[in-house]
């Protein structure tokens, strides 16, 4: 159906920005693999993680190998919109620091904001255009004080992700071959 083709392509194109620019258009259906990539992925302990992005962060050569799909004849797809949506939540979450940068910057930009926010609410209040009591403070304070809270959340959300990354089961390096006694 349309909106499935639609959800499919936003799904992607979504994966393709965020997580791995080199991710074909459509995704990755099935993939071959020698022993050495095989145990590469292997020593990748990571049980909530995406296996196709391990696939290309272990960064052998591969080649892609286009075909037409065949429309389903039986049945449905065991990958619906709430799979999708796991799988691509643990792609972000396990490869992308994105939505920690998106509240840091969010948090700045409403500190900002909220900066001159305050301003004009001041000026209005001075000349006049507020009458109620307590209502430029008020304002003011949660305005103010949730823009730093979320702009605090994305600075030790920064933290976070740069521990988590160095506790990360990931080896440092992946040998692909040995060439006279050095490593390539």
């Amino acid at each position: 159906p349309f909106v499935t083709r639609f959800l499919s392509r936003a799904f992607w194109g979504v994966y393709r920005r965020l997580i791995l620019p080199s991710m074909p258009s459509g995704g990755v259906d099935i993939f071959g693999c020698n022993r050495q990539v095989l145990e590469a992925i292997l020593s990748i302990a990571e049980p909530n993680s995406s296996l196709v992005v391990q696939l290309f962060w272990v960064g052998f050569r591969r080649e892609f190998v286009p075909y037409h799909r065949r429309e389903r004849e039986h049945g449905k797809s065991a990958w619906g919109m709430g799979r999708r949506l796991r799988y691509m939540m643990d792609s972000i979450f396990s490869f992308s620091d994105f939505p920690i940068v998106l509240t840091l910057w969010v948090g700045i930009a409403g500190c900002i904001l909220s900066l001159v926010f305050a301003a004009v609410t001041v000026i209005a209040r001075l000349l006049g255009r507020i009458d109620s009591a307590g209502y430029t403070t008020l304002v003011l304070l949660i305005v103010g004080f949730g823009s730093a809270i979320l702009a605090v959340q994305g600075i030790l959300g920064c933290y976070l992700w740069r521990a988590v990354e160095n506790t990360k089961s990931r080896p440092l390096r992946i040998i692909s071959r040995i060439v006279d006694g050095t490593s390539a």
